[in-house]
């Protein structure tokens, strides 16, 4: 055979194979997803009495995160209702939708303070295992949901 047509198919081969190694990784990746971040390892590093500390601080927080995300749901439920009321009433949607920011803002900045009381008692080495739990949330379940309890939400209903 022709060596042009010998390495035309080389390089054909190599890209189907590298397109199909491509398609089965993101296959994989969407079959078997990374397992979730397990804070109760991570709290393993501290000592004892800084796990406490951890648990009181950061529960309180938790829990007030938890109803302070249940009032944004609801503000955005009236958000919803505002949207679909006749007739439309543009100030109306816009002042809901602003205070369901400053809600958010809010309860970032009350974990941001939970996390800063915290620091502020933990040595160098601590607070490296505190960044580590603060770059991956626990506090990303909705209120009442189990950890184990990762499935995504059905479909909405039409």
């Amino acid at each position: 055979m022709n060596r042009r047509v010998i390495f035309v198919l080389a390089v054909s081969v190599a890209v189907n194979l590298l397109f199909a190694g491509m398609l089965l990784g993101h296959l994989l990746h969407r079959l078997m997803p990374p397992p979730p971040f397990n804070v109760a390892a991570e709290l393993q590093k501290l000592p004892g009495e800084k796990r406490a500390l951890f648990s009181s601080i950061m529960e309180p927080a938790k829990q007030r995160m938890d109803a302070e995300r249940t009032q944004i749901d609801n503000a955005k439920k009236e958000a919803l209702r505002l949207l679909k009321t006749e007739p439309f009433s543009e100030d109306a949607y816009l002042t809901q939708t602003r205070r369901i920011n400053d809600m958010r803002t809010q309860m970032k900045r009350h974990i941001d303070e939970a996390v800063a009381k915290l620091a502020r008692q933990l040595t160098q080495d601590e607070r490296d295992v505190l960044a580590e739990i603060a770059s991956h949330p626990p506090f990303a379940q909705p209120p009442g949901a189990r950890p184990e309890d990762t499935s995504p939400p059905p479909p909405p209903a039409r």
